[in-house]
């Protein structure tokens, strides 16, 4: 599944999960699968907090995902488990993990975790 180039639901359509999504999810091996995607996607819906998008998203991408998870981390339609699990693979296709990051803050990718 091209996850960039998805089309994303909007507006009170984000707030149930996404079949598709939630089946690409499960076949990614992110159902419950207690990874670090999972607890960021977890801290970010519980406690809130900021991510760092990839650099080389382009802007209809950025907007479309920002859009798509944060409707999606607070509906409260959805299963815990299923948003948890779609959300920890959107961050990990689109964001750089805050443990990639160096105390300069600049994204790093030669760690290839």
């Amino acid at each position: 599944m091209d996850l960039l180039n998805y089309d994303f639901a909007k507006g009170a359509e984000a707030k149930a999960t996404d079949s598709a999504l939630l089946n690409e999810a499960k076949a990614q091996g992110f159902y419950k699968s207690y990874c670090r995607w999972d607890n960021l996607a977890n801290q970010l819906m519980l406690g809130g907090g900021s991510i760092s998008l990839k650099p080389d998203l382009r802007s209809k991408q950025r907007v479309a995902f920002i859009a798509y998870i944060g409707t999606h981390m607070s509906s409260f339609t959805a299963d815990h488990a299923d948003k948890v699990a779609v959300c920890a693979m959107l961050l990990k296709e689109f964001s750089v993990h805050p443990a990639d990051i160096s105390s300069a803050g600049i994204p790093n990718f030669a760690q290839g975790k």
